[in-house]
């Protein structure tokens, strides 16, 4: 009780003087507001719609601007915001077809004291359609679809299709989607990624809008036949010969690397271990790099030749060696 009654004392005490400041105050607002010069102000709002039955949807839209010239105090029309305010259109009632809606000030819901001189343009033009859902398939842009030495295979999108509504004009016609382009350039071997569809126009939606998309990239086989390559014989008897002394050999493995390989010397040759002296017919081999494959020589067969006294001085030569 004792604080009520201070509270009272404090709110009568020179309760008059204050009513009068009040109302000093009050007058001297509304004098200087009520005679502030007004001013213009060009805004450009953007038109949004509401109350559109189900099943139906907007399939174009002339207009989705428009510009308004305002009229009022410059102080209040510099706390106007063009991102605050739109155009809403009431489509309550809409059928399908053609409609054109006058834009009234009512619409823009703006501040007291402030009124609309002119609107451009004064009716939005529209077109109204059912609504249309159906499963289109996704197809993935992938660039570059080939690039040098390298190939694209196993090309997957999970899902295959996303479902497209919106106007059943514009979905009747709607045969593909497509991925936005992804890369390949940085891929090597399995690469999976969620990539986003790319639009389709406004007015549609997809469902999912992002699917997965997986690929596999590898270097491209190539072939390439190397020519004068060298022979050496392996655990030959001295003197022993080879005819001719030198082959070509065609190897396959990946492209890009193919060009730059070089067969070391001894990479071809030919096994004389054990031969008797005289004529013989062997087949050359080629020690491979890892990850080539060799696919053939040519000629297939050599002429390998072991001196008659070959085999003497081989004797010889061990028996010194006996002896040593």
């Amino acid at each position: 009780m004792k604080l009520l009654r201070r509270l009272c004392q404090i709110v009568s005490y020179n309760l008059p003087w204050k009513i009068a400041a009040l109302l000093a105050s009050t007058t001297l607002w509304m004098a200087i507001n009520g005679t502030e010069p007004n001013a213009d102000l060009y805004v450009r709002l953007h038109v949004s719609s509401f109350g559109l039955p189900k099943r139906l949807v907007i399939a174009s839209q002339q207009d989705s601007t428009v510009e308004v010239q305002l009229r009022g105090p410059r102080s209040i029309l510099r706390t106007i915001d063009e991102e605050d305010h739109r155009v809403a259109l009431d489509l309550r009632g809409a059928q399908p077809g053609s409609a054109s809606v006058k834009v009234v000030p009512q619409m823009l819901n703006l501040p007291r004291r402030v009124r609309v001189v002119r609107i451009n343009p004064p009716r939005i033009d529209l077109q109204v359609e059912r609504l249309l859902r159906k499963p289109v398939p996704v197809r993935a842009v992938l660039v570059p679809s080939q690039r040098n030495g390298y190939t694209i295979s196993a090309v997957t999108v999970t899902p295959a299709t996303v479902e497209v509504s919106g106007p059943s004009s514009r979905v009747e016609r709607l045969q593909v989607i497509e991925t936005e382009p992804v890369s390949t350039l940085s891929g090597n071997g399995g690469v999976e990624r969620e990539v986003h569809l790319v639009d389709a126009g406004e007015w549609l939606s997809f469902s999912p809008s992002t699917v997965q998309l997986a690929f596999s990239v590898s270097e491209v086989e190539g072939r390439r036949t190397f020519t004068g390559v060298k022979v050496i014989i392996r655990d030959g008897l001295a003197g022993t010969t080879v005819n001719p002394p030198a082959i070509e050999a065609t190897l396959r493995g990946p492209q890009g690397q193919l060009l730059d390989l070089r067969l070391e010397d001894g990479a071809a040759y030919v096994d004389a271990a054990g031969l008797e002296p005289g004529a013989h017919q062997v087949t050359p081999r080629v020690t491979v790099p890892e990850g080539f494959h060799l696919d053939g020589v040519s000629p297939a067969s050599l002429h390998l030749t072991v001196p008659k006294d070959a085999q003497l001085d081989s004797a010889r030569k061990k028996s010194r060696e006996g002896a040593e």
